[in-house]
């Protein structure tokens, strides 16, 4: 990967249990992109101080009374996240809906979806449309003419 200058608000973040800067980059878009936090995520945190997932302090300012020598790898901060998620049994979109996508007209296209932003992505369709489908407000009706939906629990 190459390196990217990162451009933007600076984002520190912090271990509890060591209390240590683990992670530090000058843009709150990367850790979007990388780190796969949202960016009302970081912001919410670092503005009012809580603790994100037990374990994370997020920060726009260095803190001096932590340790600010010791750095993590970008893919060894995502893999500490993505375990410490894990611990807490939290999924990253938690109120996702999984779906079975049944094709009438071609049923080899018939599959399960892990959500409907993932069906909607397949076939460049717009979610709320596919939401209304699925709850019933367009019941009796398929989705393209093709398309019924199962809600999968």
């Amino acid at each position: 990967m190459r390196k990217i200058k990162g451009r933007g608000t600076k984002v520190f973040i912090y271990d509890l249990p060591s209390s240590q800067l683990i992670f530090k980059y000058n843009s709150i878009q990367f850790l979007v992109d990388f780190a796969h936090l949202h960016r009302a995520t970081i912001n919410y945190y670092a503005t009012t101080g809580e603790v994100l997932l037990g374990r994370f302090i997020i920060s726009f300012e260095p803190i001096s009374e932590k340790v600010n020598d010791y750095l993590m790898e970008l893919h060894k901060f995502v893999d500490l996240l993505s375990s410490t998620r894990a611990q807490n049994n939290i999924l990253a979109q938690p109120d996702r809906i999984p779906i079975f996508a049944d094709n009438v007209l071609h049923p080899e296209l018939s599959k399960e979806y892990a959500s409907i932003a993932d069906f909607s992505r397949a076939v460049k369709g717009d979610r709320g449309t596919i939401s209304q489908y699925i709850s019933g407000q367009r019941s009796g009706q398929l989705y393209r003419k093709q398309w019924k939906f199962t809600v999968l629990t």
